[in-house]
């Protein structure tokens, strides 16, 4: 019987033994299977050519989904080699500038991470959202739109965190074994890394645009290209033994990524230039005039204490979260008009 389901050719005699078997198992065996709850389509007797046929081949993996996902990865990862060149480079100008150094990196991604990236992962959703369905126009309104709210989160919280970096200083490092000169140290340099975040505002809303329109290449490109260029920013500070240079050379970096990152996504025509209008003039002296507000609560009643300049900082870093874009966002349709 199982030689003539799986070779019907192999007995062609109308009252052969094998044919006789074949002709018993087409009778009985789907009957009997019907009456066990097999479906009548898996009970067929099929040739095994027909039957090989019959099983799906598997789809190859999707090549434009691995390359993309494997320029992304390394796009990040050069990324994360930018503050491990410079306090390698640091290490060699002068006794504690690493550890300096190191401190003042960590303080300036808090408000990185927190204020400005989780912008752009949020726009990246929307953005391929908006390209899948062929919509290029709502696209750039949401690029424009998360530009102007990334901008306005890093200016303003550069500022406060630049105003009060030497009372998070102080209340973090101040108590342990380094003294007054060095945390100063840790001070500075934060304070001038601050002045990077409008930058990566810039650069991570272009690298969303570019992933979401599936040109991670393009943003691979241009990151190894500004990251071969460190080496000649950071230069200086090498040759006249200073961290301050050094962490001007971050900033220095981080300017010329986002400018090419800007340029490859069309942000510097006159079409990517639309997000500089009246709506970004008044996020921004809206910021400016909250950290303006906090710095004279902070002189006038602070008195110093670190803990109270924390809670101040904290109160004006929520106001400029939440604040600028409640006043400038587009008033909701009540029931009635909208009926």
């Amino acid at each position: 019987m199982r030689d003539a389901v799986l070779q019907p050719g192999r007995d062609r005699r109308p009252g052969g033994r094998t044919a006789r078997h074949g002709r018993a198992a087409d009778r009985i065996g789907p009957r009997h299977l019907r009456r066990c709850g097999v479906p009548a389509r898996d009970t067929a007797v099929q040739p095994a050519g027909r039957l090989a046929r019959a099983v799906p081949r598997q789809s190859p993996p999707d090549r434009t989904f691995v390359r993309g996902f494997l320029a992304a990865a390394l796009s990040a990862s050069l990324i994360l080699l930018v503050p491990v060149i410079v306090r390698a480079l640091a290490s060699t100008t002068a006794a504690g500038a690493i550890a300096a150094m190191n401190y003042a990196l960590k303080l300036a991604e808090l408000p990185a991470g927190v204020l400005v990236t989780s912008v752009a992962t949020v726009a990246l959703a929307r953005l391929s959202g908006h390209y899948g369905g062929g919509d290029a126009a709502a696209a750039r309104t949401s690029l424009h739109e998360g530009l102007q709210r990334s901008i306005t989160n890093a200016t303003g919280a550069g500022l406060v965190m630049a105003y009060f970096a030497d009372a998070i200083v102080q209340l973090v490092l101040g108590r342990g074994a380094m003294g007054p000169t060095e945390v100063q140290r840790v001070v500075d340099l934060s304070r001038l890394l601050m002045a990077g975040l409008p930058f990566l505002a810039v650069s991570s809303m272009a690298t969303a645009d570019l992933n979401a329109r599936e040109r991670p290449q393009t943003v691979l490109r241009v990151t190894l290209a500004c990251l071969l260029l460190l080496p000649v920013l950071a230069l200086p500070g090498v040759v006249w033994n200073s961290e301050v240079l050094l962490a001007a050379a971050v900033v220095g970096f981080q300017a010329v990524h986002a400018a090419a990152l800007a340029y490859a996504s069309g942000l510097t025509r006159a079409e990517g230039r639309q997000w500089l209008n009246a709506k970004m003039a008044g996020l921004l002296g809206t910021a400016l005039a909250l950290v303006a507000c906090f710095i004279a609560l902070d002189r006038m009643f602070s008195g110093g204490h670190s803990v109270v300049r924390l809670a101040l900082a904290s109160l004006a870093l929520l106001s400029i979260i939440v604040l600028p874009h409640r006043l400038l966002a587009p008033p909701r349709r009540s029931k009635d008009s909208r009926s």
